[in-house]
């Protein structure tokens, strides 16, 4: 395989308006350094990635420290670069984030990795293609590698695990939904197997999967509850509210699971069939409507999730349903990427004593490998999203594919304008020289 495509690009964002994007060529020295013999090197380049609003969030939110999804690959030098971005005061202003999705091994010293071989993981956006440190993952899990490089040594585990697929060139498809929906699927199935635990062996954990924040049996406890989803359309919402009804018990279900979004993704999510009521975030205020009734009649508990709903409406939805139950259980899950504040209700989640909890997929997902151990975790999250394709995924929802760097700089910018429904899922194909 080529080890590198000439000229390759890489797209740039603006730190301070994720907004603002640029796919900008690099200049490379000819030959590129080889590899060094017998080390954990290997180079990839992008084959398949999504596009979703979690690529927004990381581009927001990438500098925070403790998050480092800026620091997921390393910008090149300025030199390289045309103007303004040969300048490094102007450089110091962009970033780099990841998405989702496949990658090819296109040259590799890494014993036990050969070239050809796809990815799946955290991938750069663009046709530079990237050295990665590898190592075999330590656990009886065959196919897993971890990233050990230096420069990723602060990021949360997910995000520096890869793992072989053999992937064919008939399977567009399931590449697809993989890029797409294959990691807020694990999310939906985490919250509802380790945080709504029921299962024999595995305790309730909170949120965020640290042990040392309390989190009941009580608190873990769906059964005859109320399950309101702020942000239903979305793509893990939607995989969360699945799992609901289909990974789990009936007797461990709750009573009624209720959607709450816009006019705009009403009749797509209605069309899911995931839901028992699908209600817009104006009906808080809708006098006619005996919201209350809506909910099922006189509730004990009342879960509310936030999915990233836009404004206000978490809060307002918080507020008026706190009158309607005798206990208001809120999670939030994710946030508007558009806000310039975060919600009340995402402040509270850092005070451990206000009911309100913050929900991180890496942190539950280290305590649940914690649990089972790796294998059975992983071979469960193999069957079960093997499973979700299967069955269709979720009714109504579609992949659009575009190809190449400019096809996801224009999908980026369609994304933020709102031009995309809640139907469509983001996928881009990177040509692979062989």
């Amino acid at each position: 395989m080529s080890r590198q495509q000439h000229p390759p690009s890489i797209q740039l964002i603006s730190k301070s308006d994720f907004t603002t994007q640029h796919i900008i060529p690099v200049s490379l020295p000819a030959p590129l350094p080889p590899l060094t013999p017998g080390s954990n090197q290997a180079l990839i380049r992008t084959h398949t990635i999504a596009l979703t609003t979690n690529n927004f969030t990381y581009a927001r939110r990438g500098g925070i420290p403790f998050l480092g999804w800026w620091d997921v690959w390393p910008m090149p030098a300025a030199s390289s670069l045309p103007a303004p971005f040969n300048d490094p005061s102007v450089l110091a202003g962009y970033c780099r984030i990841p998405a989702w999705g496949y990658s090819v091994v296109v040259e590799s010293a890494v014993p036990g990795l050969a070239v050809g071989t796809m990815l799946f993981g955290v991938q750069p956006v663009g046709t530079l293609a990237e050295v990665v440190e590898l190592d075999r993952a330590g656990e009886d899990v065959d196919g897993h590698w971890i990233e050990v490089g230096k420069r990723r040594a602060g990021l949360n585990g997910v995000y520096n695990r890869y793992m072989v697929r053999d992937c064919t060139d008939d399977d567009k498809e399931g590449r697809g939904w993989d890029a797409v929906m294959g990691v807020l699927f694990q999310t939906g199935d985490l919250m509802n197997r380790f945080v709504f635990a029921w299962e024999e062996g595995v305790p309730a954990g909170h949120p965020l999967g640290d042990e040392r924040l309390p989190w009941t049996e009580e608190d873990a406890d769906l059964a005859g509850a109320v399950v309101v989803i702020l942000a239903a359309s979305g793509k893990t919402a939607l995989c969360f509210a699945r799992e609901l009804r289909a990974g789990r018990p009936k007797e461990k279900q709750p009573s009624k699971v209720v959607a709450v979004g816009s006019e705009f993704s009403r009749a797509f999510t209605t069309g899911t069939g995931l839901f028992d009521e699908v209600l817009l975030y104006s009906d808080w205020e809708d006098e006619t409507l005996d919201l209350g009734a809506e909910l099922g009649g006189e509730q004990g508990k009342v879960v509310l999730l936030d999915f990233g709903a836009r404004g206000d409406a978490v809060d307002r939805w918080a507020k008026v349903l706190e009158g309607k139950c005798k206990r208001l259980q809120a999670l939030v899950v994710g946030g508007d990427p558009m806000a310039k504040e975060r919600s009340e209700m995402a402040k509270r989640t850092q005070d451990p004593m206000s009911g309100v909890a913050q929900v991180f997929a890496g942190g539950m997902r280290d305590r649940a490998i914690g649990i089972v151990g790796a294998a059975k975790y992983f071979a469960h999250q193999e069957a079960a999203w093997a499973k979700f394709k299967a069955d269709g995924g979720v009714q109504g929802l579609h992949l659009k594919w575009g190809e190449g760097l400019d096809d996801f700089s224009r999908g980026w910018d369609a994304l933020d304008r709102g031009e995309h429904g809640p139907d469509v899922g983001l996928v881009y194909e990177f040509p692979v020289e062989v």
